[in-house]
């Protein structure tokens, strides 16, 4: 049973790199996420993931540092106790495990491929950010 009422979501590396850097409705979820109105899960490896982006688009390492500490700080942690082979691309798998992991509400990603075109992954809805927002609105 949740007894938070707090939207549970995982987000996507690529919808928090757009959301940091070129706003827009992934930004509006960060925003929601900064302010505590949803709680974000995060596992090691997509911090990882989302390190070596960051590190791709020659951000100074302090920032960096930064951008991952406060990661770290405003989200929850977990580990997936549970591996799953659902996606073509398997990077995109490690989203899934930890939204069955944490059971998540939403899985939130612009990956049109390999996760949005699954709609839903045990129990947990897979949306972009737009539909996630609309979605968040009307609750």
């Amino acid at each position: 049973m949740n007894f938070s009422t707090k939207s549970r979501v995982v987000i996507d590396t690529n919808v928090f790199i757009s959301g940091i850097f070129w706003r827009g409705n992934p930004g509006k979820i960060v925003d929601l996420w900064k302010k505590g109105e949803i709680l974000v899960f995060i596992s090691p490896s997509i911090l990882t993931e989302f390190v070596l982006i960051l590190e791709r688009f020659q951000i100074d390492r302090q920032k960096i540092g930064r951008f991952k500490k406060f990661i770290e700080n405003k989200s929850v942690k977990i580990l997936p106790n549970k591996k799953v082979k659902v996606c073509k691309d398997k990077k995109d798998n490690k989203f899934l495990e930890v939204a069955w992991r944490a059971k998540a509400d939403y899985l939130i990603t612009g990956d049109k491929k390999h996760l949005l075109s699954l709609k839903e992954f045990k129990g947990t809805k897979i949306l972009s950010p737009r539909e996630f927002l609309r979605v968040y609105k009307k609750g």
